[in-house]
């Protein structure tokens, strides 16, 4: 990590892709506090997530610098009581410039 922070351009994608019936984020709340305090949550600007279960919707709000999502078959938290305040309040979502998710054809479901 301490090589990627000390490389002339960071890391801006960020790529998560889960095989299916994976879990996703074991622990999402460790998974935005590890981003908080890392350089990532002020470089990305592209995250790509594939069939990923306890998505949070507080990734958004930890990287400001948000300019392309895409969501495949991505499934979110359905409660956020477990979170630090610090980690949502007073956060600005990104603007965003694209947004893909994915619809599934075999229901016409929204994937998100």
């Amino acid at each position: 990590m301490k090589l990627l922070a000390e490389s002339p351009k960071l890391p801006h994608t960020l790529r998560l892709h889960f095989c299916k019936g994976e879990i996703g984020f074991e622990d999402p709340v460790l998974v935005i506090g590890r981003l908080l305090q890392s350089f990532f949550s002020q470089s990305l600007t592209v995250l790509d997530l594939k069939c990923c279960k306890q998505a949070s919707l507080c990734l958004f709000l930890v990287c400001p610098g948000l300019k392309e999502v895409f969501l495949d078959d991505v499934v979110a938290e359905k409660s956020y009581d477990q979170y630090p305040g610090h980690y949502y309040s007073g956060r600005e979502p990104p603007a965003l410039d694209y947004l893909q998710p994915i619809l599934d054809a075999a229901c016409d479901t929204l994937l998100v």
